[in-house]
């Protein structure tokens, strides 16, 4: 049963959720085309759960993926009265926390639906959804920047898309795998952020504002795994260790505004394979995504 106010704390049930597409269920998305998604929750018994809590200010957090890893939004659906979330995706929109929104699914074939809810007197619990999208998706494979640990430079604009030098971004990630150690297993990662000044050199990053009360977010998604239930998921923030959904107040969030970015990741460990890892950083009005795919290896996990 969920947790109630007050009560001695008991593990908190399981939720199940439900996906429409423009109210339908079975349904799919047009690319680039507007859709509105509606999503609802139920405990184990099926009775639906409408009363939610806020975390990092915002009652839903949402990760849309292509299977492929090529494509990313980080969206937080409306909670309506009725207790049902609702995003409106491939349409403008005025929110600043939804800039993700107007470019979510862009291409057909299968995407995956990451989420993150608080029930009222409860635990944050993540729940995931497949959300077909028309057409053939793109053969396009996943291209480690880094095998193991190690450093690596990439050039961004804004919005995630990689670039040349040149671009207004320079973003160096160094990561160390540790997932060896016997006595605290993890998988750091740092994001080193540099942008162009007016006389067209890169400067450090010093003026990132928070964003859903954090100067830094990251999400690290598995390339395995047909399912969404089936790949490795983790929603990161700067000094929180990734142990599971992060929980208001975890951690020192005052941490300066750059141009270092430290995150860890430890408890739940990935196993060897390939995944991906979007850092995301607000400067004036303007959330920032970059992007590196990786490669855990044997070799690379060994102290």
């Amino acid at each position: 049963m969920l947790q109630i106010a007050n009560a001695p704390k008991t593990p908190a049930a399981r939720l199940s959720g439900s996906l429409k597409i423009n109210q339908q269920e079975n349904s799919s998305v047009q690319p680039g085309q507007p859709a509105q998604l509606s999503f609802s929750f139920s405990d184990e018994s099926g009775q639906p759960v409408s009363e939610f809590e806020p975390d990092h200010g915002k009652f839903m957090h949402s990760i849309i993926v292509s299977k492929d890893l090529s494509r990313f939004a980080h969206l937080h659906p409306t909670l309506g009265q009725d207790g049902t979330f609702r995003l409106n995706i491939n349409a403008p929109t005025q929110d600043p926390d939804n800039q993700d929104a107007p470019r979510a699914v862009q291409q057909g074939g299968p995407h995956l639906v990451f989420s993150e809810v608080h029930p009222k007197g409860g635990a944050t619990q993540r729940v995931s959804f497949p959300l077909p999208s028309d057409g053939t998706p793109p053969q396009q494979s996943l291209n480690p920047d880094l095998i193991g640990s190690g450093q690596v430079q990439r050039y961004f604009i804004g919005d995630g898309t990689t670039a040349t030098e040149g671009a207004p971004y320079r973003v160096t990630l160094d990561l160390d795998d540790m997932r060896s150690m016997s006595k605290m297993s993890m998988v750091s990662f740092n994001f080193h952020l540099e942008a162009k000044d007016h006389n067209n050199e890169y400067q450090p990053v010093t003026d990132a504002t928070d964003w859903l009360g954090m100067k830094g977010h990251a999400v690290v998604i598995g390339a395995a795994g047909e399912e969404p239930q089936d790949r490795f998921f983790n929603h990161l923030h700067m000094d929180h260790h990734g142990h599971g959904p992060a929980k208001e107040g975890d951690g020192d969030h005052s941490q300066g505004a750059g141009p270092d970015f430290p995150f860890m990741l430890h408890g739940q460990m990935p196993t060897d394979g390939q995944y991906k890892i979007w850092g995301q950083f607000k400067r004036g009005e303007q959330v920032l995504t970059f992007p590196f795919a990786f490669e855990l290896t044997p070799e690379s996990g060994r102290s």
